[in-house]
């Protein structure tokens, strides 16, 4: 029961980076209409950035902890802990990177209409 338990929050966790990948290029696209209704250049980009990293964090997630993570424990081999760490950090920084392209847009899109 439990480790059914654990296995579906990690697929809850996936999911939910996806979904919020979803919803940042819908918003990467809104963006790009809007600043082409505005005639203006462009920063639609960046938050697309942000979704495609957050593709690769979930990803990333998904082969950790459902491939490596089996292995791991069934021959606790140090190389692999090595890569389960890190594919771990490049997860949690496409996460930081992801944030960061979300908020260099906002910001760019504030200055744009606060002139």
């Amino acid at each position: 029961m439990l480790d059914s338990l654990y296995r579906a929050s990690f697929f809850l966790y996936e999911i939910g980076f996806i979904l919020l990948a979803i919803a940042l290029w819908i918003y990467s696209r809104s963006l790009y209409k809007l600043n082409q209704a505005l005639r203006q250049p462009s920063f639609w980009f960046w938050p697309a950035l942000g979704a495609l990293l957050l593709i690769i964090c979930a990803s990333n997630h998904f082969y950790v902890y459902y491939w490596l993570s089996p292995q791991y424990l069934r021959y606790e081999s140090r190389p692999l802990l090595i890569l389960m760490y890190i594919l771990k950090t490049l997860s949690m920084g496409s996460i930081l990177i992801a944030g960061l392209a979300l908020a260099v847009s906002n910001l760019l899109y504030l200055r744009r209409i606060s002139k």
